[in-house]
């Protein structure tokens, strides 16, 4: 992949719950890094990392809204869902569409806020 020295970076920022440090790369130039921190944001429960995945619905790489989508579903918040539907109700794409209704599924089913 492009770029791999920050790749992996982000994914250990990840795994070490460094989600102040993982941030900045949400908003990266490079699409691979955004979806590497929409992954790696998943991991976290604070308001921050909620919010910047929540834009990342709307990035303009396809990948990068499906990896934002999966990392909602890994967050279970209910607070996220209505974003999930509009994001699938205004998309074109069908895999990013499934991405956010698995999400939606699995937060309603999950039960927690």
């Amino acid at each position: 992949m492009f770029g791999g020295n920050n790749l992996e970076k982000i994914q250990k920022l990840g795994q070490k719950g460094k989600t102040k440090r993982i941030l900045p790369y949400a908003t990266s130039k490079k699409a691979d890094e955004r979806a590497a921190a929409a992954t790696a944001l998943g991991g976290a429960s604070d308001d921050d990392s909620c919010n910047a995945l929540v834009r990342m619905l709307r990035d303009a790489e396809m990948s990068v809204r499906i990896s934002a989508a999966g990392a909602l579903k890994s967050m279970r918040r209910e607070s996220v869902v209505e974003h999930l539907r509009q994001a699938a109700k205004t998309s074109t794409d069908e895999a990013f569409k499934a991405a956010c209704n698995d999400a939606v599924a699995s937060i309603i089913s999950s039960g927690k806020k």
